[in-house]
């Protein structure tokens, strides 16, 4: 379109970075004050990863109310198992890993068809003003705005388990064997769930165009 198959609340992914900047721009003493729950290095935590943990919630359960309670979750969690966390790798990953385990888990307690309506991003106020504007014509915009309808309403058509590896992979820019840490499959596996879905999203949009 960058996690282990632990629980939300145990280890992150393998990937780790210099000693001083461990996430790019979070000071290691910063993720240090994390795994104290320092109240100051925990907003810091949400600040930045904020928009990339709800973008993959709504992604993945297709609605503002379901992102929104699963972004909410996954904070909590994170305040429960901050003491867990590794100052010395990009916590990016633990973050994804847990947001993935938190939308498995509603889909298996809502026992329900998700909601197919796809709901724009820019309908999103809360989330809308914390994202960058966009400079093109009105036009294009339309006309993207309706292709990627199309095909976030034929990744929601998906089977969770096929849904999943599409986000990761495409919205996520995740690898094969990250995405296998955090489902808890082999990358083998993965790869070809991640076939069988291009394959489905395929068949759906050929059959909307029809």
């Amino acid at each position: 379109m960058g996690p282990k198959s632990k629980s939300p609340s145990s280890g992150q992914g393998s990937s780790s970075a210099s000693a001083g900047t461990p996430d790019g721009g979070l000071s290691r003493e910063t993720l240090e004050g994390v795994g104290r729950r320092d109240p100051a290095a925990l907003a810091a935590l949400f600040d930045r990863h904020f928009e990339r943990i709800y973008g993959l919630a709504f992604r993945m359960m297709g609605n503002r109310p379901d992102a929104e309670d699963v972004t909410q979750e996954v904070f909590l969690r994170v305040h429960k198992a901050a003491h867990q966390l590794d100052a010395s790798r990009r916590p990016g990953p633990w973050l994804l890993a847990i947001t993935a385990n938190v939308c498995r888990e509603r889909f298996r307690k809502q026992k329900r068809v998700i909601d197919r309506g796809s709901v724009s991003l820019d309908d999103d106020s809360g989330l809308s003003e914390r994202l960058p504007g966009s400079q093109q014509d009105p036009a294009e915009e339309l006309q993207q705005a309706d292709t990627e309808g199309r095909v976030q309403r034929a990744i929601l058509a998906l089977p969770p388990d096929l849904r999943e590896v599409v986000v990761l992979h495409d919205f996520e820019g995740m690898t094969h064997e990250d995405i296998a840490q955090v489902v808890g499959a082999g990358a083998p596996a993965v790869r070809k769930r991640y076939s069988r879905a291009l394959t489905k999203l395929k068949e759906t949009l050929l059959d909307v165009e029809k």
